[in-house]
């Protein structure tokens, strides 16, 4: 029985180093998420020599310390995506293509941080179920740090159902939020969040939540993705606390109270939340572009018409495309260019997001990004 168990120690700390070279073969600075995890696992693993443990561990302190991130704070959840082959029809059954792949708007900009090659932490809450275990797989698989993630034992993790028109435009979505996130979890990876470069988080959080968070690190700039109309609320009394947030004109006007219906009322809706001490603000206009603005500059991107595979994921790439701008301190043109770049990739892929998405692959101005 000693012997059965001990055969299975060494197998299954052979298959991690075998991993664990993999991962070292691969960009570094690309793959630095599953570097961290499967030298964390490597740790756990009886069989593995006291000596190379101690190094690894000095290898994993000295990464931690000289190495800058962003911790992403937000959700983890399974997409299940429907495509109806045509016009769709309400109250009936629509003849499609169902697939699905990982997601929630926290997991997703992580993801594409992690593939323009940032060092990238998700805070986020987990079941022990299947579909917590693939989230958690793909996203070490991607490059991304889950040290910091809560799993909940016994738990389920969260689904997300949405119905595409044939044009790839959402029209109806449900979200089964199963797993939510402990603020004790938060506030025992303190330290380690502080030291972020920037902090993302995303409305699944609630507003007391949100509050908590802004209250927790004083000082730091802490992006805001407003996510949906009924969520893009819970930022309301905080606007002014946040370094920058990204919504769409009816997140704006959710906010703000003031509709959006032409260019003049779309510039009073900045300025206004601007002027609640906002550093930036990013509204996305859909097939008419981006507007970008703060209190020196005003910059407006219209992107040629497209026919978009899939529109879910466009605003979490557009996100993740302003803060890597921010990261590599790009000029505001520049960050425009780039983040609508990565919502290009976004929507021409059927998954949430994009598997092409690269930093050489953007910078390289594939859609005209500089």
């Amino acid at each position: 029985m000693v012997e059965h168990r001990l055969a299975k120690a060494r197998v299954a700390s052979s298959n991690l180093v075998s991993r664990f070279k993999q991962i070292i073969k691969m960009s570094l600075v690309n793959r630095i998420g599953s570097f961290l995890y499967y030298a964390r696992k490597l740790l756990t693993v009886s069989s593995f020599s006291a000596g190379n443990k101690a190094c690894l561990w000095h290898a994993l302190v000295l990464m931690e310390v000289f190495m800058s991130y962003v911790t992403v704070i937000g959700a983890a959840i399974m997409d299940i995506i429907a495509k109806s082959n045509s016009r769709l029809i309400n109250w009936d059954s629509n003849p499609g293509k169902a697939f699905q792949s990982c997601g929630g708007v926290g997991r997703n900009i992580a993801e594409n941080l992690a593939r323009l090659s940032t060092n990238v932490k998700l805070v986020a809450a987990l079941g022990t179920d299947n579909t917590g275990k693939q989230l958690l797989e793909v996203c070490n698989e991607v490059g991304i740090d889950t040290s910091l993630c809560q799993v909940i034992s016994g738990g389920a993790s969260s689904i997300y159902i949405a119905i595409l028109d044939n044009d790839g435009e959402m029209a109806h979505a449900i979200v089964d939020d199963s797993a939510k996130l402990n603020m004790l979890h938060i506030k025992e990876h303190a330290a380690t969040i502080n030291k972020s470069e920037i902090i993302v988080v995303d409305t699944n959080l609630a507003e007391n939540e949100i509050a908590a968070i802004l209250d927790m690190f004083p000082g730091k700039d802490i992006f805001a993705d407003a996510i949906s109309v009924t969520k893009a609320v819970r930022l309301k009394k905080f606007i002014g606390r946040f370094h920058t947030i990204k919504m769409n004109k009816f997140e704006a006007t959710a906010i703000t109270g003031m509709e959006i219906i032409d260019e003049n009322s779309l510039k009073i809706a900045a300025e206004y939340l601007l002027l609640q001490g906002l550093k930036r603000i990013v509204i996305s206009l859909g097939s008419e572009g981006v507007f970008y603005k703060t209190q020196t500059e005003e910059l407006r991107h219209k992107p040629t018409p497209i026919d978009p595979v899939n529109a879910t994921g466009a605003g979490d790439a557009l996100m993740a495309g302003i803060v890597y701008s921010s990261l590599k301190k790009k000029s505001a043109e520049e960050t425009l260019k780039f983040s609508h770049a990565m919502a290009y990739e976004a929507l021409m892929s059927k998954s949430t997001v994009s598997p092409l998405i690269s930093e050489r692959r953007i910078n390289d101005g594939i859609y005209g990004a500089k």
